[in-house]
């Protein structure tokens, strides 16, 4: 494997203060002590040389070769390269043809790469065509969806959510206390406008959360009442 391209640059910062435009392709860490490698593939591949370099020198790598051979011969002994340009498409094949030219003892891949690639427009097209040609979801498989969430339990505040949107009720908070109202939301801002009382003691008052009464401070709940 004839590489491409050396980044000799020692500083995490360097490599991508000096390469601005993003590359697309396959990179390749050698640790020189042993000559076991990694291989890779990236859409930006300085941004990504300049992250494995940043989690060494952070102790935040996440494989355990990289890390070994870090702590033991130092950044000096580990040599990155780009061994290939290409398209986005072509990335996974190209991974897979330098990943297999190493043997097995080499391999610092901890695991085989997964080798998923992005779909062509061409299969993109094929596979909107099959679902228009499937058509709508038919009656029996809505029944066999209907049969397999039905056995899923509810709790009693969603039940009430659920239960309040289908009667077209006016919004209430549910909590596992009192039931909050337009009305009792704007006696909670008065109180918390105040500046009296705790949280807390807020909700011990109103009988409710004091998650509701935060949520409700904050304007997560009844942003509307003033």
């Amino acid at each position: 494997m004839k590489p491409i391209e050396i980044i000799k640059q020692t500083n995490a910062e360097q490599v991508t203060n000096t390469f601005k435009t993003k590359r697309l392709g396959i990179y390749m860490i050698i640790c020189e002590v042993n000559g076991r490698g990694y291989v890779g593939q990236s859409r930006n591949l300085y941004e990504r040389i300049k992250q494995y370099r940043y989690c060494l020198e952070n102790n935040k790598g996440e494989n355990a070769y990289l890390n070994k051979y870090y702590s033991l011969y130092g950044m000096e002994s580990l040599k990155f390269y780009i061994l290939k340009e290409c398209e986005k498409l072509e990335l996974t094949d190209w991974e897979l043809h330098f990943y297999n030219l190493m043997d097995d003892e080499c391999r610092m891949n901890c695991r085989k790469p997964n080798f998923q690639r992005d779909m062509t427009p061409e299969e993109i097209q094929r596979a909107v065509l099959g679902r228009k040609k499937n058509g709508p979801v038919s009656q029996e498989t809505r029944a066999k969806l209907s049969k397999k969430l039905r056995g899923l339990m509810k709790s009693e505040v969603t039940k009430q959510r659920i239960s309040a949107a289908l009667s077209g009720k006016p919004k209430k908070t549910m909590t596992k206390g009192k039931i909050v109202t337009a009305e009792s939301a704007k006696e909670i801002k008065k109180l918390i406008k105040d500046g009296v009382l705790s949280y807390k003691q807020i909700a011990a008052q109103m009988k409710t959360s004091i998650s509701t009464i935060s949520d409700i401070a904050n304007c997560r709940t009844w942003a509307e009442i003033r």
